[in-house]
């Protein structure tokens, strides 16, 4: 059962992030236990290839990191070896997105939010992000991390070769 201090909590995340980018840990509880709850969630990630995503927000010095694919959706604070790929961007930016306030498209092209790695990867994750918030809105829940959902393949790098 997912627990409903978490939903409580997103649902305030989501009208204010305050400052402190920790509270994103709280989102990825959230996600972790809707994906490890929901059947349809569930069913994706079981679906899904490793991927492994490092988010950097630069302005605070804070690094987190998601695992999603194989049956598994996990995530912590700091660096991780060998991610997928890497998001890039600052606070304002990204709590913006997360509450609705900034397009993640339009923070996406003109470069306030980045993308560094395999673009199959990056698309896959995004897909998974959209597919979940669709089915937690279904479900009258939060919709959790959804910033990639909102943010096209426009203006995304690629240093790594694509599978």
């Amino acid at each position: 059962m997912v627990d409903q201090a978490i939903v409580d909590k997103v649902k305030k995340l989501k009208q204010d992030m305050g400052d402190d980018p920790k509270v994103l840990l709280t989102m990825l509880e959230y996600m972790k236990q809707t994906s490890t709850e929901i059947d349809e969630l569930k069913e994706k990630l079981e679906n899904m290839h490793e991927i492994i995503v490092q988010t950097f927000i630069m302005n605070k010095g804070f690094k987190m990191w998601e695992k999603i694919g194989n049956s598994d959706y996990d995530y912590g604070e700091g660096k991780v070896q060998d991610p997928s790929f890497t998001i890039s961007t600052n606070w304002e930016t990204i709590s913006g997105i997360l509450t609705g306030k900034i397009d993640g498209t339009m923070a996406s092209m003109i470069g306030n939010i980045q993308f560094d790695g395999n673009l199959e990867d990056i698309a896959e994750y995004g897909e998974y992000l959209a597919f979940a918030s669709k089915t937690l809105e279904k479900k009258q829940m939060p919709s959790g991390i959804v910033y990639f959902s909102q943010i096209s393949a426009e203006g995304v790098t690629s240093n790594v070769p694509t599978k």
